[in-house]
């Protein structure tokens, strides 16, 4: 089994975009580290959370698809909307959690680019297995996946706007 999964094959265009439009419906606050303390040096992004519900609840079923072939899950996380201004980045860190019972449940994450490529420059999605850093390639509805304890980060975004949705799926 691979660590690192990619597939461009669960969200088509249309359905990307109807996620932006969602997504940027939604009021962002600051995105937060350990502790839930606000650090720009480690992180500075905006998010806000998409639950399922009547709007959302498709993104959720396709979500299972993306982690098939991952480790087991049973159920999902509600998912983070997360937007990248100018400056914008997230350093090196595992989406394993110490703090609440939904964190510590997280079994794996899955990563769906929402942006166009062309929209910004930086912003890659580095993820690091034995101290190789692979490069997730740009490109809007790839959905990566991968386990919780393995490091990633996203690189500073030199211009534009970067928007992912991250997901979860809970042991």
């Amino acid at each position: 089994m691979n660590i690192i999964n990619n597939n461009d094959s669960i969200f088509n265009p249309k359905e990307v975009n109807k996620i932006i439009k969602l997504g940027d419906s939604l009021v962002h606050t600051e995105g937060l580290i350990k502790n839930d303390k606000l650090n720009h040096k480690v992180r500075n992004s905006l998010i806000a959370w998409i639950h399922p519900g009547k709007e959302a609840l498709w993104i959720f079923y396709k979500a299972i698809e993306a982690f098939k072939g991952s480790a087991p899950f049973s159920t999902l996380q509600s998912m983070q909307y997360t937007v990248y201004h100018k400056g914008g980045h997230y350093d090196w860190h595992r989406d394993v959690g110490e703090g609440d019972e939904i964190m510590k449940a997280r079994v794996n994450v899955g990563v769906l680019q929402l942006s166009d490529p062309s929209d910004y420059e930086g912003g890659v999605l580095e993820v690091k297995v034995k101290n190789k850093i692979t490069q997730v390639p740009k490109q809007q509805g790839l959905v990566t996946t991968f386990p919780v304890d393995i490091q990633h980060r996203v690189t500073p975004t030199e211009s534009g706007v970067r928007k992912t949705l991250i997901m979860w799926g809970l042991k």
